[in-house]
C-alpha cells in the first residue's frame, strides 16, 4: 500500500488532501444548516460537493474512466443546478 501512495504524482496527494478538507467542510455545513445556525449554508454546501465530484473525476481518471466521466457528468449537473437555484433566489 505504501508503495502504490509514493509512485503518486503531488497533485494527486494534494487533490485528496483538498478532498479531504471539502468534504469536512460539507459535514460542518450540513450540521450548521441542520440546526438553523445558519440558513444560507446549502449555497456554499452544493457547491462545494461539485467540487468533490471533480476532484473523485481527477482521482478516477486513470483507474475507471467510465466512472471519471460519470463524476464529470454529476459535477456538472451540481454546478449548474447551484448556479441556477442562486439566481432563481
Amino acid at each position: 500500500m505504501e508503495q502504490e501512495q509514493n509512485k503518486k504524482s503531488v497533485l494527486h496527494n494534494i487533490i485528496a488532501i483538498f478532498m479531504i478538507i471539502i468534504c469536512a467542510a460539507v459535514i460542518v455545513l450540513s450540521v450548521l444548516q441542520i440546526f438553523g445556525i445558519w440558513d444560507k449554508a446549502v449555497n456554499v454546501l452544493v457547491p462545494l460537493l461539485g467540487l468533490n465530484q471533480l476532484g473523485m473525476a481527477y482521482v478516477q481518471w486513470k483507474p475507471n474512466r467510465k466512472i471519471a466521466y460519470f463524476n464529470l457528468g454529476a459535477a456538472a449537473f451540481i454546478l449548474i443546478c447551484s448556479i441556477i437555484i442562486f439566481f432563481v433566489k
